[in-house]
C-alpha cells in the first residue's frame, strides 16, 4: 500500500528509522558545497545574486535516500533463511553501503532533477557576465561538485576536459545512473585525457 508521498509504507518506516538523521548531515553537506560555488561565482561577478532553494535541497536529499533504499532492497540480500520482510532482515541489508561511485552517482541524479539553485543578475540587461558559462549550468556544477565531494576527489585533480564532458552530458543528455556509476570514479576522473579523446 502506497502512502501520500507515492511510496510504500514499508520503503517509509525503513526511511525513517535507518534514513532520517542521515538527512541532516547531507543537508549541511551540499549546503557547504553551494556555499562554496556561490562564493566563488560572486568573486567573479559582484552582480549575481545566487540562491538555494532549501526546500528542493530537503526533497532531493528525501528522494536520494528513498533511491538508495529501494537500490539496497533490490540488490542486496540478508542472510539466506531470513523473512525479507522481517526487521532482522531490513537491518541487515540497510546496515550495508553503497560504494562512493552509487553515492556521486545518484546525489547527482536529484541534483540534476531538482536543480535547487537560481542565479539572479543585479547587472543592466544585456551585460555578459565573465562566468556566463558557470552561471547557466549552475545546477550542473553543483551536481559536479557534490560528485567530487562523495569520492573525495579534489576539483583540481581533474582534467578540465573532463569537467567540461561531464558538464556537457549532464545538461544535455539522458542521465543514465547505471552508467554514472562507472563514470563517477577516482580513476576515470583524474585520468590523463589525450587531444585524440582517449584516455
Amino acid at each position: 500500500m502506497s502512502g501520500v508521498s507515492g511510496i510504500s509504507e514499508r520503503i517509509d518506516r525503513i526511511f525513517h528509522e535507518k534514513y532520517k538523521e542521515r538527512c541532516e548531515r547531507r543537508f549541511e553537506n551540499l549546503a557547504f558545497i553551494f556555499g562554496a560555488l556561490a562564493k566563488s561565482v560572486k568573486s567573479k561577478d559582484p552582480n549575481l545574486e545566487v540562491y538555494l532553494d532549501y526546500h528542493k535541497l530537503s526533497e532531493l536529499i528525501r528522494s536520494y535516500f528513498i533511491d538508495v533504499i529501494r537500490y539496497k532492497e533490490y540488490h542486496f540480500n540478508g542472510k539466506p533463511g531470513v523473512d525479507p520482510f522481517s526487521k532482522v532482515w531490513v537491518d541487515q541489508v540497510h546496515k550495508k553501503n553503497i560504494n562512493a561511485s552509487k553515492v556521486a552517482a545518484l546525489t547527482c541524479k536529484w541534483i540534476l532533477g531538482y536543480k535547487p539553485i537560481v542565479v539572479v543578475s543585479k547587472a543592466s540587461p544585456g551585460t555578459i557576465s565573465p562566468v556566463a558559462n558557470v552561471i547557466a549550468n549552475i545546477n550542473e556544477h553543483f551536481a559536479f561538485n557534490a560528485a567530487l565531494y562523495a569520492l573525495g576527489v579534489d576539483i583540481a585533480d581533474v582534467p578540465d576536459e573532463r569537467i567540461e564532458e561531464i558538464i556537457y552530458n549532464f545538461r544535455f543528455r539522458r542521465f543514465e545512473e547505471g552508467a554514472y556509476f562507472m563514470i563517477l570514479t577516482v580513476a576515470n576522473l583524474t585520468a590523463t585525457v589525450d587531444p585524440n579523446g582517449k584516455t
